[in-house]
């Protein structure tokens, strides 16, 4: 499998959506999230959904450049309808205001709904999907409408930051010190594995499989950027 840069992922990512469609601001977003995902070892939900992506703007399913609205507001909780548009920039900018308004309400929370796709369905509950045994995020039409859930809190509002952040650290520490089982690498709190993975692949490159390649080739033929990208 050949490695790319962080930067050549994400390069390519972008120029694709470009050439779907996607205004620039939004393709950098997407194809950044992307790359976010490949560098920390979440290859499922990295480049290889740009064509997924793609293949959905031209039925009609994502909608490139679309208004971001907040339709139902609290004092503390937002309903935010992403009008068929990208999920991480429907997401992104949920998450800017909820904090923006957590800053104010010291807690807030927000739903995100009819927005683009931004998870890859594993075999199994897609074919269970089309069967018709699930059918969370699929609406009768067809059409994808994942959402999303989101809380900031503000925990100064509730307990001195520091002492938050020392109790976090001590817990941490705890966990570090746990014997691991025989062959065990040892034991990980959430994101330390991501960590470590992100500092290997931005040093050494992103494998990407020869079959995405492929893929992200053809598909650059077709939209007219193969040059343009080198592939």
């Amino acid at each position: 499998m050949p490695k790319l840069s962080a930067d050549r992922v994400k390069e390519i990512g972008r120029t694709l959506l470009i050439a779907a469609g996607a205004p620039a601001d939004e393709a950098e977003t997407v194809a950044r999230h992307c790359t976010s995902a490949n560098l920390v070892g979440h290859d499922s939900h990295g480049i290889i959904m740009i064509p997924g992506y793609i293949e959905r703007i031209k039925v009609g399913h994502i909608v490139p450049g679309a208004p971001w609205k907040i339709v139902q507001e609290s004092a503390t909780t937002s309903v935010i309808d992403g009008h068929w548009g990208f999920g991480y920039v429907a997401n992104e900018k949920a998450m800017r205001y909820t904090i923006e308004k957590a800053q104010t309400s010291n807690v807030a929370a927000a739903t995100v709904f009819r927005q683009g796709h931004i998870g890859r369905l594993a075999s199994y509950p897609l074919m269970a999907a089309e069967a018709g045994m699930i059918g969370f995020g699929v609406e009768p039409t067809g059409r994808h409408n994942d959402g999303c859930f989101m809380a900031v809190f503000k925990v100064d509002a509730f307990r001195p930051l520091a002492q938050f952040k020392q109790e976090v650290a001590d817990f941490a520490r705890y966990l570090k010190d746990t014997p691991p089982a025989e062959g065990s690498p040892g034991v990980f709190y959430p994101g330390e594995l991501e960590a470590m993975r992100e500092a290997d692949r931005r040093a050494n490159g992103i494998e990407i499989e020869d079959k995405t390649i492929e893929v992200l080739t053809k598909l650059a033929g077709e939209l007219g950027v193969a040059g343009k990208l080198g592939l």
